[in-house]
């Protein structure tokens, strides 16, 4: 299953997910998050993200 969303992460260009994704579930695991903060983390992985790309002009 993680094999299918690093696939589907990568082919809509969420590499700001796809980077963290691992970490986010692990920690998601060692929290016990709920889903509403784990997806909140991804999300805000692939913000900084484009925030850093757009800053280094890889936008």
């Amino acid at each position: 299953m993680i094999n299918q969303l690093k696939a589907q992460l990568k082919r809509l260009k969420l590499s700001g997910m796809l980077d963290h994704i691992d970490l986010r579930i692990l920690e998601s695991q060692q929290n016990q998050l709920s889903y509403s903060e784990f997806l909140t983390m991804l999300v805000t992985d692939e913000i900084e993200s484009g925030v850093q790309r757009t800053k280094h002009g890889k936008a």
